[in-house]
């Protein structure tokens, strides 16, 4: 009893102890959830793989016909089929060490 007297002076109250027991007989009446066996995961792989390789292929075909039939290169840029030029700009130049008294 003095364990129970502790408990709900910090707040775990009987209330509280039927609501974990309502908790875990959830988590106990859980359906097994086993591993799939290897041969499953490997066609599972592989199937992933091939349409991995199709949509990549779609792309390809897609973004190549989009690259000849769309000339505005704002448009390219926004389908992320082109990047914004980047302007080349000098360094300035290093402050000389001594510079010129008026």
């Amino acid at each position: 009893m003095a364990a129970i007297a502790l408990l709900a002076e910090r707040g775990i109250n009987a209330a509280e102890r039927q609501r974990l027991r309502n908790l875990i007989a959830v988590a106990e009446s859980a359906p097994d959830l086993s591993l799939p066996d290897a041969e499953t995961v490997a066609k599972s792989e592989a199937t992933n793989l091939r349409n991995l390789m199709a949509l990549r292929a779609w792309y390809e075909e897609w973004s190549g016909i989009a690259r000849v039939v769309i000339k505005r290169r704002d448009y390219l840029i926004r389908m992320g089929l082109a990047k914004r030029r980047v302007l080349a700009v000098e360094p300035l130049a290093p402050p000389s060490p001594n510079p010129a008294a008026p």
